[in-house]
């Protein structure tokens, strides 16, 4: 995935895997909480459970997963908020706890304030999947569908604010459609409901519904990203397809308490980027759909504000509430 996204990795990747290795067992004096704001099995309890046994290792120490979900990710984000800032407790944050949720209504946190950035986790490109039972073959196809159809095409989202929500709201601002947002609590039921025919339409990630694409139950028209993925080279993306510049990628990246030490925080950094160096730790999460890259606190934090100011907009114009 290239385009925008590259301009916040290329420099200080490279620099952030230089740090001498004796530095990186001096922090961690017990074992790190990696709290992850979802339920166990999903996308990014995934990438917590690959990096923490190769974190671990680099620290000197068991880094233990902890799963807390509820209130759209933003309970688990708020324990980590509140956790004592001394490196040992690390949220893996996403899209939704710092780039939509604090556009979407009051949080017990302040997304910018109250967290110091760590470095990248993965990043997925989503797909465009409609129910075979549609007579849509093409992306140009469904943009005609709906447009001869306003109102009458139902799209399900895992939740209010992810991902998969704001890359169809932000298709229908701009090509000015008219279909509605069905949210459930996770990509499973939404998945489901899909393939039954109960929802017309979804953006879903690429490595979670390929299985259901492969099968024939779900037909994938175009992906998110701003380059064909390789997992899917037939697939376009939704810009060639006629959107120019339309891009969406869902990501998670690791953040600790404001506060925290900025050597704490250095290493934390240099565990995680060697963590995703690993060929088997970048092989398991290609094979989900996932892209890794190296990268410094500060460019997590310059990506972070890029990514608050994109939605902040869509949100805005979409009346986008959280329950």
């Amino acid at each position: 995935m290239r385009s925008r996204l590259a301009r916040f990795f290329l420099g200080a990747a490279l620099a952030a895997l230089a740090l001498p290795p004796a530095q990186a067992q001096s922090f961690a004096t017990r074992p790190v909480r990696i709290v992850v704001p979802f339920a166990a099995g999903g996308v990014v309890d995934l990438m917590a459970r690959l990096i923490a046994p190769r974190m671990g290792a680099e620290l000197g120490q068991t880094l233990v997963i902890d799963n807390r979900p509820g209130a759209g990710a933003t309970l688990g984000a708020d324990f980590v908020a509140k956790a004592a800032p001394d490196g040992h407790t690390v949220l893996l944050g996403t899209i939704v706890t710092h780039a939509t949720a604090p556009h979407m209504g009051k949080l017990p946190y302040n997304a910018e304030r109250d967290f110091a950035p760590v470095g990248f986790h993965g990043f997925n490109a989503a797909w465009l999947l409609v129910t075979p039972g549609l007579p849509i073959r093409s992306f140009a196809e469904f943009v005609e569908y709906a447009r001869r159809n306003p109102g009458k095409l139902n799209y399900g989202t895992p939740s209010i604010g992810s991902s998969s929500h704001l890359a169809a709201e932000l298709l229908k601002q701009t090509l000015n459609l008219d279909y509605q947002h069905v949210p459930y609590k996770g990509s499973a039921p939404a998945l489901q409901d899909l393939v039954g025919g109960q929802v017309q339409f979804m953006f879903d990630n690429i490595g979670s519904s390929t299985p259901l694409v492969k099968a024939g139950k779900l037909r994938a028209l175009a992906v998110t990203a701003g380059r064909r993925v390789a997992s899917a080279p037939e697939v376009p993306t939704v810009a060639e397809s006629g959107v120019p510049g339309f891009e969406v990628i869902g990501w998670a990246a690791m953040f600790a308490p404001a506060g925290t030490p900025p050597a704490a925080v250095n290493q934390l950094n240099r565990a995680l980027n060697l963590a995703l160096a690993e060929p088997d730790v970048r092989q398991k999460l290609a094979d989900a759909g996932i892209e890794t890259r190296p990268g410094s606190p500060d460019d997590l934090a310059r990506f972070v504000q890029a990514e608050s100011d994109k939605w902040a907009q869509v949100i805005r114009k979409g009346n986008i509430r959280a329950d």
